[in-house]
C-alpha cells in the first residue's frame, strides 16, 4: 500500500465515523418486486423502488459540508454547470462508489463508538457525483464523493 494510502487510512480511522456503502446491483432486477407498482415487496428488504437489489457495506469514511473542504460550489455536466450538493463524504479507494449508490449515516453506540447493532440507520444520503483521488503514480488513494441528504424516510 502506499504512504498516502496509509496516512488516508489513519486519518479516517483516527477521525472518521460509521457508514453503510449501500451499493445497488444492477442486474439481475429483484424477482422480489411488485410488477404493476415497481415498488420492493415487504418481505425483500433489500430490494429498491427500482426493484433492484442492494449490499451494504460497513465502513468508516470522512464527512464535511461542501464549503469547509474549499471546493468549488459548481460541478460540470454534460449540459453546463449545477450548484454543488451539500456535503462531501470520503471513503476508502477499495469502496467503488457510483452516483446510483447511497452513503447511510449509521447510529453510534456513545460509550464504544461502533454501530449499535442491528444497524439503525439515521440518515440517508444520495451520491451524486464521484470522483477518484489519485496518487502520484495513477493509484486511488480514496474516493471524494459529492452528496444530497435523500427524501428517503428513516425508520
Amino acid at each position: 500500500m502506499t504512504q498516502m494510502r496509509l496516512e488516508f487510512e489513519k486519518f479516517v480511522k483516527e477521525n472518521g465515523y460509521w457508514i453503510a456503502l449501500r451499493k445497488v446491483r444492477l442486474s439481475p432486477s429483484s424477482p422480489n418486486v411488485d410488477s404493476p407498482t415497481g415498488e420492493g415487496l415487504t418481505a425483500a428488504p433489500d430490494t429498491t423502488t427500482s426493484g433492484h437489489t442492494y449490499t451494504d457495506h460497513i465502513t468508516k469514511a470522512r464527512k464535511s459540508p461542501v464549503g469547509m473542504s474549499g471546493g468549488s460550489d459548481e460541478l460540470g455536466t454534460p449540459i453546463g454547470l449545477i450548484t454543488v450538493p451539500k456535503y462531501i463524504f470520503y471513503l476508502r479507494y477499495s469502496m467503488n462508489p457510483r452516483e446510483l449508490d447511497w452513503i447511510v449515516e449509521l447510529a453510534i453506540d456513545e460509550a464504544t463508538l461502533e454501530p449499535i447493532k442491528p444497524f439503525k440507520i439515521t440518515k440517508y444520503y444520495d451520491i451524486q457525483d464521484v470522483s477518484e483521488q489519485r496518487g502520484i503514480n495513477g493509484k486511488i488513494i480514496y474516493y471524494r464523493c459529492l452528496c444530497e441528504e435523500s427524501v428517503w424516510n428513516v425508520n
